[in-house]
């Protein structure tokens, strides 16, 4: 049997993903909004993430645009990734694991 046929997920990741491309002032931002789960070890954990993209143009308007969204939503800047938070997932499941708590973009 060859090591890849022993390979196994640590977690996996179920999620859609809807997008908009907004224009303003000759700057282009992508909106991505993405709405599932992560998967690990008989755990899960929703995923809803708005994700902000300067595709061409100016800065400022990426954070102005942003500023908007957080006046009017609940929202909670994160850096941790979907593959951050599935590993961390997956050693909270496992002795003497991580039991870090784990943030999301958007609180229900």
């Amino acid at each position: 049997e060859a090591w890849q046929d022993r390979l196994q997920p640590v977690f996996t990741t179920d999620f859609q993903r809807r997008t908009w491309v907004l224009e303003q002032d000759g700057s282009r931002v992508e909106l991505a909004l993405d709405q599932g789960r992560i998967e690990a070890g008989g755990q899960q954990q929703p995923i809803c993430e708005l994700e902000l993209e300067l595709l061409a143009g100016d800065e400022a308007i990426l954070l102005q645009l942003s500023a908007r969204l957080q006046a009017d939503l609940p929202l909670t800047p994160t850096r941790s990734s979907k593959a951050e938070r599935g590993y961390t997932l997956f050693l909270a499941g496992k002795p003497g694991g991580s039991t870090a708590a784990i943030s999301v973009a958007i609180r229900p």
